[in-house]
C-alpha cells in the first residue's frame, strides 16, 4: 500500500509552462473561476451521494472497463460552500487518481456536469503545433494524448506562416444566398471523414469573426468553391 508524506507548496505564475498549448479567452476565465466557485474542482472523479451518478469521469470510467475501486479518506461532518461531503481517490495501476463525493439536487449535478465538459479553454492551435513537433509520437502515443495519427498531421500540415513566425489560417469561405451551390450530406462521421480526406478540407478560420474575439474559432472547410472541385476531379480521371 502506498505511504503518503504531506508537505505544502506555493504555486505562482512563474510556474507556468511556456510551452502550455491551451488558451482562454478573459470572458471564459470569468466563466471558469464562476464554476470554480460554484461546483468547486471538477476534475477527476466527482460522484454525487445523493443521485448515486458520476458527474464528472465518466470517459475516465470507461477506459477502465467501467469499474474502479474508491478509497474514501476525509469524510466532512457537513457539507462544505460547494456541497462537498468528501475526498478519496480511485488507484489504477498503482497510481491514484483524485475523487470527491458531492450532495447536490438534480438541477446542480447537471448544471455540473455541464461545466465539466464545457470549461477549460481552447487550443491555441499555432503553439499546439509547435508542441507536437517536438513529440516524438507513434500511434499508441498519439492517441494517449487525445489526438489520432490523421489529426496530428492534419494539425501540422494546413497552416501557413506569415513569413515573421506567426501561424494563420486562411479565413472559411461563406455560403452566400445568391449563389448556387449542392449540399452533401453524410450519414455517419466515417463518410464525413472519407469525404473530407477525398476533397482534402483542411482547417480553417471560421468566417466573420474577429481573430482572438470570444467567438473566434477553428474548425474544418465546409464550403469550397467550383473551380478547387473541378480540378480535383480532373486529377482524379
Amino acid at each position: 500500500m502506498m505511504s503518503a508524506t504531506m508537505k505544502t507548496r506555493t504555486l505562482t505564475a512563474s510556474n507556468k509552462a511556456e510551452y502550455n498549448p491551451r488558451k482562454i479567452s478573459k470572458r471564459r476565465l470569468v466563466m471558469l473561476r464562476d464554476s470554480l466557485r460554484e461546483f468547486g474542482d471538477l476534475s477527476g472523479f466527482i460522484f454525487n451521494r445523493r443521485s448515486n451518478k458520476l458527474v464528472g469521469g465518466h470517459q475516465r470510467l470507461k477506459s477502465w472497463d467501467d469499474t474502479a475501486r474508491v478509497t474514501i479518506t476525509n469524510s466532512l461532518k457537513e457539507p462544505d460552500r460547494v456541497g462537498t461531503v468528501a475526498y478519496g481517490f480511485v488507484e489504477m495501476d498503482g497510481t491514484r487518481y483524485a475523487y470527491r463525493e458531492v450532495d447536490w439536487d438534480a438541477n446542480r449535478e447537471r448544471s455540473a456536469n455541464i461545466a465539466a465538459n464545457k470549461h477549460g479553454g481552447e487550443f491555441d492551435d499555432a503553439l499546439l503545433a509547435e508542441v507536437v513537433k517536438q513529440l516524438d509520437t507513434n500511434k499508441a502515443e498519439s492517441a494517449a494524448i487525445g489526438f489520432e495519427a490523421d489529426e496530428l498531421a492534419e494539425l501540422l500540415s494546413p497552416a501557413k506562416d506569415k513569413g515573421n513566425g506567426e501561424i494563420v489560417y486562411e479565413q472559411a469561405v461563406q455560403l452566400r444566398p445568391q449563389m448556387e451551390y449542392v449540399i452533401i450530406a453524410c450519414d455517419t462521421p466515417e463518410q464525413f471523414d472519407a469525404l473530407r480526406k477525398r476533397l482534402g478540407l483542411g482547417v480553417v478560420r471560421r468566417g466573420g469573426y474577429k481573430k482572438g474575439s470570444d467567438w473566434d474559432d477553428i474548425g474544418v472547410e465546409r464550403v469550397i468553391k467550383y473551380e478547387r472541385f473541378a480540378n480535383l476531379i480532373s486529377k482524379s480521371r
